[in-house]
């Protein structure tokens, strides 16, 4: 995989390479998650009179257990950890389970994993390292600055887009809402636009918020109210599609 991306690199196809490089990425990511896997099943092993002798799971052995649990859907190469995460679930109950699995914030699951599991993209100062990476492993003479600006560029527009699904948000949630709710979705929106929030999920966090005037880098009422205004002649003129 390396000396065809090096190719790729060669022949200034570097959009090839990008993708293929995620590839290695992810493989070495789950090798790494598979040695802390391993580490832990051995910790948990090692203790099996331990858990068979309390009806709760020890704190010393909940990160393994947790971790076990999240991992074992995760990592079809694996089965055995389905085995453990079933032989859990009936020791410790279907919660304990579901809060491995879910990641609450009780879970203990080890953070390292969480990350190499992870189906997001590689971030892109990850993926212009490797690609440096490959390029002096086969003695290219690479400049990456084209890459660069073009992971930059596309980095940016993602945040346009979100500022713009953030903007029909607000329209949508504020417009038939009074003041005290608008400055609530205003803080949403804003989090938003700063990839902290997903708006499929946050009219429960409307609802319990306790929010009632603004804070310091928030509009006033009367500055909300103008910006709503432009708001929506701006948008109302636009076709927000969403699913």
């Amino acid at each position: 995989m390396h000396k065809e991306i090096a190719q790729y690199i060669q022949t200034g196809q570097e959009a090839i390479a990008r993708i293929r490089v995620e590839y290695i990425i992810r493989e070495q990511n789950i090798l790494a998650a598979y040695e802390i896997i391993e580490l832990f099943c051995e910790f948990v092993l090692a203790r099996v009179p331990i858990l068979e002798a309390q009806r709760d799971c020890p704190i010393e052995l909940q990160e393994a257990v947790a971790t076990i649990i999240f991992a074992s859907p995760r990592c079809s190469d694996l089965p055995e950890l389905l085995h453990l995460r079933n032989l859990f679930s009936t020791k410790y109950g279907k919660e304990f389970v579901a809060a491995a699995s879910e990641l609450r914030p009780e879970s203990n699951v080890n953070r390292t994993i969480i990350e190499k599991l992870s189906v997001k993209a590689p971030p892109a100062e990850l993926k212009i390292k490797v690609l440096k990476v490959i390029a002096q492993e086969y003695n290219l003479d690479w400049d990456s600055s084209s890459t660069e600006a073009e992971l930059s560029k596309k980095h940016e527009d993602l945040l346009a887009v979100n500022a713009t699904h953030a903007y029909a948000f607000l329209l949508s949630y504020g417009l038939s809402l009074g003041k005290k709710e608008i400055n609530i979705i205003w803080y949403l929106t804003i989090y938003y636009m700063q990839g902290g929030l997903n708006p499929t999920n946050s009219q429960g966090l409307i609802e319990r918020s306790s929010v009632t005037s603004p804070k310091e880098g928030v509009p006033t009422s009367t500055a909300l109210e103008d910006q709503n205004d432009r708001l929506t002649q701006s948008l109302t003129r636009q076709d927000y599609s969403y699913k």
